[in-house]
């Protein structure tokens, strides 16, 4: 009888942890699949916000620079819209309009991850300005 209970315990034990195991990815897969990812947005937040704005629709910087960022936010890109076009622009940069090659600071994985964001953010629905943004 005790052998019987143990061995039913342990089923259930194992049975709860492989649904929690499940559920974990499956939300995973949901958030991927959604296009957001937390480490892309921290990555884009912490190099690239500064000047294209949290949104890709320019940042506290942008007013001092000679040659304005892109707001790519409308999903219109300077040097193409392809994952790779973005990725050379963000490794190489592109001097005649400031923007810096971070291929000093970031690795290549981080590029990508940062090239999947700024595709992901220009996707987005474009809002319509506010009275005070006109």
């Amino acid at each position: 009888d005790l052998t019987m209970r143990l061995s039913c315990f342990f089923t259930y034990v194992f049975v709860i942890s492989l649904a929690l195991s499940c559920a974990s990815d499956t939300k995973e897969q949901q958030a991927t699949e959604q296009g957001y990812n937390l480490k892309a947005k921290g990555i884009y937040l912490t190099h690239c916000s500064a000047c294209h704005g949290t949104s890709g629709s320019n940042g506290t910087l942008a007013p001092g620079l000679k040659v304005k960022p892109k707001k790519f936010r409308a999903g219109k890109f300077l040097y193409g819209s392809q994952l790779d076009d973005i990725i050379k622009v963000i490794t190489k940069g592109v001097v005649k309009n400031q923007m810096p090659s971070w291929r000093k600071v970031l690795r290549p994985k981080k590029i990508r991850l940062l090239a999947e964001y700024t595709l992901y953010i220009a996707n987005l629905p474009v809002e319509a300005p506010t009275p005070l943004q006109m």
